[in-house]
């Protein structure tokens, strides 16, 4: 196991502890690797992702606790974060990302 996927490894357990057990694990959008998801356990809409570093979180589906509790850890280990906070439709593709 590499360094890289150590951190993955703590990472993503440390996320599981916050938002629960991983709802989807595909090939990454970004690259080699994974992707991760995570849903409420009341909805069906996946609000926070994992990918190869990044983590997005749905801020319309977020859970508030869970939310503030991933964001200060990314911040706290320097992770990639971005915020989608529009407002959409379910069919309506994300187009306003804020990276933290």
């Amino acid at each position: 196991m590499t360094n890289i996927d150590e951190l993955i490894l703590i990472h993503v357990s440390f996320l599981s502890t916050i938002a629960g057990e991983i709802s989807l694990s595909m090939k990454s959008i970004r690259g080699k690797g994974k992707m991760f998801c995570w849903t409420q356990k009341s909805a069906a809409h996946y609000w926070l992702t994992y990918d190869n570093g990044l983590v997005t979180i749905l801020e319309k589906y977020a859970p508030s606790k869970e939310m503030y509790a991933v964001i200060g850890y990314c911040s706290y280990h320097e992770i990639d974060l971005q915020i989608d906070d529009r407002v959409h439709d379910d069919d309506t593709p994300p187009a306003n990302v804020v990276p933290i």
